[in-house]
Order: C-alpha cells, then structure tokens, then sequence
C-alpha cells in the first residue's frame, strides 16, 4: 500500500500569508514571514494595493500584497505558532483572537477580491 501523506510545503523568510473574513464584508490582511524557529514563525503585516475598483455604488475590488510596505522593523512582529491545516496540509497560522480574519494562509499571488456593503 502506497504512504498518500501529503509532505508539508517548505517555509521560508518572505513568505506571504493573508487572512481574509467578514460579515457584511470581505477584508484581506497580508503578513510576510521575517523569521522562523522550529516550532514558530514571526510575521509582520504589510499593506495591500488595490487592483480592481468595482463599478457600482458598492465599494468592491481585488487587492494584492503590496511587498514595498514592509516595514523597517520587526518590533511589531507576531510571534505565531506553526500549525498545519488539515484541509490544505499547508502552515496556517493564527493571527488574531476573535472576530474574523483570524486565521492567516499561505497567499498564491493571486488578486483578492474585496467588497463593502456599507
């Protein structure tokens, strides 16, 4: 019988994961890896760039990571603990407490669409 383990990805300092979430909208959160211990990595949040603006009157888009706003110091960092998911066998990691966008996931590049119905 064939091991079907899944192997879980490499992490690496650069890494991109984002949280998104909401209830009557949809935010995304980007944090970058800047440093990993055997059993943690240590995140920093970066800023976003809008590149898709909807065309109603509803405030709705894609955004992407934009990697240019890291910032210069890692005083702020989240020290998260390295779990793996059992859906994707990829880290996640917790990055808030309560309330949505709490759990971060490894971004594929892709645009992340965005929207607000207020």
């Amino acid at each position: 019988m064939k091991n079907t383990t899944k192997s879980t990805p490499k992490l690496n300092v650069g890494d991109i994961f984002v949280a998104t979430g909401g209830y009557d909208a949809n935010f995304a959160f980007f944090y970058k890896v800047v440093k990993i211990t055997e059993k943690s990595a240590r995140l920093v949040p970066i800023g976003s760039k809008i590149v898709k603006h909807g065309d109603n009157c509803m405030e709705h888009g894609s955004v992407v990571a934009d990697e240019t706003s890291v910032p210069s110091s890692t005083r702020n960092a989240k020290m998260c603990r390295k779990n793996t998911s059992s859906y994707s066998g990829d880290y996640v990691f917790k990055v808030a407490s309560g309330g949505f966008c709490e759990y971060a996931y490894r971004w594929d590049g892709n645009p992340i669409r965005t929207y607000n119905y207020h």
